[in-house]
């Protein structure tokens, strides 16, 4: 997994003829992780002297970088057990690349999803 974003431009640059990439940006990517329940005491807002508990993780949270990086890790390692790399990823944003292979087509190298049992 290449962690490093500032590897992209080389990347790029030495990708081979027919070469693939794709962005991904994750849209909220702090807010869709859920917190765990008994710590949801901990996430209270005050807002015009009302109290909200709040159900996910909030950006800027301590603890938010870490959630969300694991989530970012296991996206990326899923991306990999498919056949998709390099991955180059910062964060919530994700560089996709895949490469021709020898054999032809991307379609003979990278199974489609749903296609046979993991």
């Amino acid at each position: 997994m290449i962690q490093n974003s500032n590897m992209l431009p080389y990347q790029v640059a030495s990708a081979p003829h027919g070469a693939q990439a794709a962005v991904m940006d994750v849209e909220g990517a702090y807010r869709t992780i859920p917190v765990k329940p008994d710590h949801k005491r901990f996430i209270v807002v005050r807002f015009k002297d009302e109290y909200y508990m709040d159900h996910n993780v909030p950006f800027g949270a301590g603890s938010a970088h870490g959630l969300q990086g694991e989530v970012a890790d296991t996206t990326v390692d899923i991306l990999y057990s498919l056949y998709i790399h390099p991955v180059i990823k910062w964060v919530d944003d994700f560089n996709i690349f895949r490469f021709p292979s020898l054999c032809g087509s991307f379609s003979l190298v990278l199974p489609r999803l749903g296609s046979a049992p993991l």
